[in-house]
């Protein structure tokens, strides 16, 4: 008899003359070439599974092989540690490796040196033939039939509750799949991820901590699309290879609880059929075993359910082993309901779980977000840093994905990411979702949406929270949609259900916003239309007013415009009573109230107390602190924001009966204007900012682009590429340092782009713009970076 080895994985010395060694003992009266193969694989259900014999399943174990003669499976072969007894669970183990395998070997081997036992696959008894040898065996094998579907069942049961390998493969497998039916392509918005748009999170690095510490329950909390799943995919992906741990990544929104559902995938992607009673025995086994740790990771679930709240304080509890550990995600007001009892103690979920936030990108976490951008392509524009909407990541999601869909076409400017969310999420949306039924469903959730906004009665909770978060009561909700169809928008993902935790009312957060973007501004375009017969003034003072109460209002409202131009009903001399309604400021007056919300915090409220002291009231806790250096407050900046964001494409308007095109004009105007006109949302960090007599103050071009208007010239100056001279030249007669510092940040940009735009952009910024900045503000010759010409003057000197 000769003996080869056939695993294509080299060995450890050692254990190489081990096996040889016992393969001559225990098959000594077999004629031929017996190898022996350490990797092996099989299959049940959707996946394959591999087992790599050297690696053992525990410390009693020594290798797992496969037997063979010649080219014929002979026997599972199981080589334990010397001095390890032989169990019963050692039998069923092997039995159950030998019936999965196709084809199944007659014969499973136990030895561990001194002790050698044999049994027959098909049976599971002990097999006792007057001689081991090739006679013997050719009897055995005529008498293996189909192994029954019992016995693969038994098997599939035995290697699932007593083999790592076995169900880690299982479990991983199953949450790629899990993932998988969530995860599009960058054209699917409706999907919850993108497959190639992910970057490492802090709050998953807060997240592996707490697991690895031992604490068997951990709630990722945040606000709606602040990217909790994103977390949980992030946990599934970094463990796939671990030793430590293995994750089942599960939809929460299923309506079922955890147990039932366990059982139901197990059932449906393994072919495995176990009820909820074995599900349970299942999970208590893994529970207890050592290693590895079994994470259930659940995406969203209804904290309402209270057989759901039972299972996990049950899972977390004393019952289960520490080897099980579950993470829910979860939006911060569903968090907290798990969380605290109504008299506000805590509740054994409470005690239990460790708390991870996830908050809008930080500074580390917005530059690993735009490296992906740039794997893809695509770069963000100087400025975007300090967008506090870019923190978003779904804001970055779908402002990629509209440049990724081709729908840009203007050269190179498709690569070069606008640092500012503009009506291009609008137009993304609107290309993107064509469904009658859903689009008719969102219109009347965007009549909710501005019947809620005007709504002063709203818990004051809800209404700090609607600044930056459409967040509806499901009470007005239903006055527009079915039951039916909310919990068919909630299933499909476009709206998620929630009890705020401060308002203590049942909410609905929108899981599109572009979509109900879209459909606010349709609907604030008819209700311009019907309002025809207004003044102008009061007019431009419904317009600002929708908008300043609403997310991303001045977008909808430049969208809403830009509708009305496009089919001819914008009302005449609307656009010049929004110009008319120019910035100010005021002082803060004592007496007034305020109140924002904070992602961590919740609500935050603040009460004036004098021109140099707020009250700051924070969950109960009261402090006093100082507003600003210059404790004031903008007027409201709505009406200019709306017309920054509209000139971003060709405005037309009435002129003495016709039809013109102002777009320039207006830059011109609302670019001149001597103060900041920043985004609605600017909290990220100080802004540079340079003051000049007569009250002019202006962003420092360091920042880049940071206003909407600013974008809007570059966007003005790229499309209208052959009048762009015309227009710089009316910009300088306007004697503006505000105009000339906006336009030399729009062109700073466009040098970025290639062939002519770069080449007139550089030249323009040299030989133009600057000269003429520092001409009105001898200041920025120091401050601004050499041009061109200077540095030549400079080398011949």
């Amino acid at each position: 008899m000769t003996i080869s080895q056939v695993t294509s994985d080299p060995t450890e010395a050692d254990l190489e003359a081990k096996i040889r060694a016992t393969i001559k003992h225990v098959f000594s009266g077999f004629s031929g070439e017996i190898k022996h193969q350490l990797t092996f694989s099989f299959q049940f259900g959707h996946t394959v599974y591999k087992v790599d014999g050297k690696q053992p399943n525990s410390a009693r174990s020594r290798a797992d092989m496969v037997i063979y003669q010649g080219e014929t499976a002979l026997a599972i072969l199981e080589l334990k540690r010397e001095g390890v007894s032989l169990d019963e669970g050692d039998e069923k183990q092997a039995l159950s490796y030998a019936k999965m395998l196709v084809p199944s070997p007659p014969l499973v081997v136990l030895t561990n040196g001194s002790d050698t036992r044999f049994f027959e696959t098909h049976t599971g008894a002990k097999w006792e033939p007057t001689a081991r040898d090739d006679k013997a065996f050719i009897g055995l094998v005529s008498k293996v039939s189909k192994v029954a579907q019992d016995d693969l069942k038994l098997a599939i049961d035995t290697l699932m509750g007593t083999d790592s390998r076995i169900w880690t493969q299982a479990i991983r497998s199953l949450s790629v799949a899990n993932l998988q039916e969530f995860t599009g392509t960058w054209d699917d918005p409706q999907y919850r991820f993108v497959d190639s748009f992910l970057f490492p999170r802090k709050p998953t690095s807060e997240l592996f901590c707490h697991l690895k510490n031992g604490h068997r329950l951990v709630i990722v909390q945040g606000s709606a699309l602040a990217g909790k799943s994103n977390v949980l995919r992030e946990l599934v992906m970094g463990t796939e290879n671990s030793n430590d741990f293995a994750v089942l990544y599960m939809d929460g929104g299923s309506g079922a609880g955890i147990i039932e559902t366990i059982a139901d995938t197990l059932t449906n992607a393994m072919e495995w059929p176990v009820n909820e009673h074995e599900a349970r025995a299942w999970l208590l086994r893994v529970s207890n075993a050592k290693t590895p740790n079994l994470i259930i990771a659940i995406d969203g679930l209804d904290t309402e359910d209270r057989t759901l709240k039972k299972e996990i304080e049950q899972l977390s509890g004393p019952n289960f082993g520490s080897s099980l550990r579950i993470v829910l995600a979860l939006e911060t007001s569903g968090a907290k309901q798990l969380s605290f009892q109504k008299s506000r103690n805590l509740t054994p979920i409470g005690h239990r779980a460790k708390i991870v936030e996830v908050e809008e990108l930080d500074d580390d976490e917005f530059n690993l977000a735009t490296h992906v951008l740039n794997a893809h392509g695509l770069d963000l524009m100087s400025g975007a840093i300090l967008s506090a909407d870019f923190r978003e990541p779904w804001v970055l999601r779908e402002t990629a994905a509209k440049l990724l869909s081709g729908l840009e076409i203007v050269g190179e400017f498709a690569q070069l990411v606008l640092p500012i969310p503009s009506t291009d999420l609008i137009s993304y949306a609107r290309n993107k979702f064509e469904d009658v039924a859903l689009l008719r469903q969102f219109d009347a959730i965007a009549k909710v949406t501005l019947d809620e906004a005007k709504d002063r009665k709203r818990p004051i909770a809800l209404r700090a929270e609607f600044i930056g978060t459409f967040v509806l009561r499901r009470q007005s909700i239903l006055t527009e949609l079915s039951t039916d169809e909310l919990k068919l928008l909630v299933n499909n993902g476009f709206l998620l259900e929630a009890k705020h935790h401060q308002a203590d009312e049942f909410v609905v957060y929108v899981r599109q916003p572009a979509l109900l973007a879209s459909s606010l501004a349709s609907l604030m375009k008819r209700e311009i239309n019907l309002r025809n017969s207004h003044s102008p003034d009061v007019l431009a003072e419904w317009v600002s007013g929708a908008a300043s109460n609403l997310p991303y209002g001045d977008i909808i409202a430049a969208q809403a415009l830009h509708d009305a131009l496009a089919e001819n009903i914008l009302p005449s001399g609307l656009l010049n009573a929004l110009f008319l309604k120019s910035p100010g400021q005021r002082p803060l007056i004592p007496g007034q109230d305020f109140a924002l919300h904070h992602p961590q915090n919740g609500l935050v409220k603040f009460k004036v107390l004098s021109e140099k002291q707020l009250e700051i009231d924070v969950r109960g806790r009261k402090s006093v602190g100082e507003p600003d250096e210059y404790v004031s407050m903008i007027e409201d900046h709505s009406p200019w924001r709306i017309l920054s964001h509209l000139a971003g494409s060709d405005v037309l308007d009435f002129r003495d009966g016709k039809l013109v095109s102002v777009q320039a004009e207006l830059l011109l105007q609302i670019g001149g204007m001597p103060m900041t006109l920043l985004p609605s949302r600017t909290d990220l960090a100080p802004i540079a900012t340079h003051s000049f007599h007569n009250q002019v103050e202006i962003v420092c071009h360091a920042m880049g682009v940071i206003e909407p208007v600013t974008q809007s010239i570059f966007q003005y100056l790229v499309k209208n590429f052959e009048d762009a001279p015309v227009w710089i030249d009316q910009a300088l007669s306007k004697k503006s340092i505000a105009l000339l510092n906006r336009t030399y940040m729009a062109l700073d940009q466009m040098r970025k782009l290639v062939g002519p735009y770069s080449v007139w952009a550089t030249e323009t910024l040299d030989e133009i713009i600057q000269p003429a900045m520092i001409e009105l503000e001898p200041f920025f010759l120091s401050h601004l970076p050499k041009t061109k010409m200077a540095n030549e003057e400079g080398l011949e000197r």
